[in-house]
């Protein structure tokens, strides 16, 4: 049993490498979004910010060897971030484990 782990990956991309980045994911097609992930992460969502200057996505993966293996696709033209997320129901369940947290009888 793996268990997946969410990550928010974000992304800035710098002007003076925008439009040799735009020409690679701009000529990238599914399959090749699936061959730069690999087949050990799923891509959840991404979302690029306005003007095409960076954008941020939620993937999912239970290696940290095969996220930064995609990253380091991208590396020499953006500026990479990552950080480990969760869902609601995981940040309540955690909060809920505490005893600072404030328990309320109904």
């Amino acid at each position: 049993f793996l268990y997946k782990m969410l990550f928010q990956v974000s992304w800035s991309i710098s002007p003076h490498k925008r439009l040799e980045c735009w020409e690679i994911f701009g000529n990238m097609k599914p399959e090749d979004d699936l061959k730069d992930a690999g087949e050990n992460i799923k891509v959840i969502g991404r979302w690029h910010h306005m003007g095409g200057g960076g954008g941020t996505c939620i993937c999912e993966c239970s290696s940290a060897a095969d996220l930064n293996s995609w990253m380091l696709n991208w590396a020499s033209i953006c500026e990479l971030t990552v950080v480990p997320v969760v869902e609601d129901s995981v940040a309540r369940e955690s909060l809920h484990s505490k005893d600072f947290f404030p328990h309320h009888e109904k």
